[in-house]
């Protein structure tokens, strides 16, 4: 197998049906899809099983970098493609963003970024909708995932590019990003402020009434950061590979990328 899918999951009843199809309409025997279900029910859980001649289903609850760890795992591919969640719609240009990765990062983590805002210049930039595409073995070199429920990919990220492997782009793969909805709950806030220190990344604390728990939770979980981490910028001008997809964005030293219209 060339290319293994990773997925972690847990209960996306409203977006996981067109979400796995729109992966398995566009790839061959080439790639393979090995998913992690965090004990989903109902039927999130029906449509996995239903569809599970065509993917490689592992069910065991666990943190979403855990997943992500256990899907490499149990995975074969030489190149290892992660964050498609269950939440997102896929263009059907997996492979065109593929023979990108080949052309212009081959042997380094490359993340593929879809939506990218930036409101001011030099200022830090809003990005979501992710996919990461790396080599089986720069993975298994750089320690795999941690056991994190947010931030593993960042952390992921960061780790690759300590080791100068590290590169980025925009590319237009995502079609939609269904907003959680549990992140208004507490507990959600809670561990993604939690993991999100232990990772390294900033936190904003003013009036931030979950940071000092967070924080005191984070010490006790155990925290991966170190002063490189806390400087990790992943919008880089020096991770950069330039697109025909790229936005207008000014750095903060100034230099820009795409076109100002």
């Amino acid at each position: 197998m060339k290319y293994s899918i990773c997925i972690t999951h847990k209960n996306n009843h409203s977006t996981v049906e067109r979400s796995l199809l729109s992966l398995l309409h566009q790839i061959d025997d080439s790639f393979e899809i090995v998913l992690v279900d965090s004990e989903s029910e109902g039927y999130a859980k029906w449509v996995l099983d239903h569809y599970k001649d065509r993917h490689k289903l592992i069910t065991q609850e666990c943190s979403r970098g855990r997943g992500r760890q256990i899907a490499f795992e149990n995975s074969t591919g030489d190149y290892i493609i992660t964050n498609l969640d269950m939440d997102d719609y896929f263009k059907d240009s997996l492979k065109e963003l593929l023979k990108l990765y080949h052309g212009k990062a081959e042997g380094n983590l490359l993340v593929a970024l879809t939506y990218w805002e930036q409101k001011e210049p030099g200022t830090l930039q809003r990005a979501r909708s992710f996919c990461t595409i790396v080599p089986r073995n720069l993975l298994a070199e750089l320690g795999g995932f941690r056991d994190l429920q947010y931030a593993e990919d960042w952390d992921l990220w960061c780790r690759a590019a300590r080791a100068g492997k590290y590169r980025w782009l925009c590319f237009p793969l995502v079609m939609y990003q269904r907003e959680s909805m549990s992140m208004g709950r507490f507990r959600s806030k809670f561990e993604h402020q939690r993991d999100v220190i232990r990772a390294g990344m900033t936190v904003r604390q003013a009036k931030n009434k979950i940071y000092p728990i967070a924080y005191i939770a984070a010490l006790l979980k155990g925290i991966y950061a170190d002063e490189y981490a806390r400087r990790f910028d992943m919008f880089g001008r020096q991770y950069h590979i330039p697109t025909e997809f790229d936005p207008y964005v000014v750095f903060k030293d100034g230099s820009t990328i795409g076109v100002k219209k």
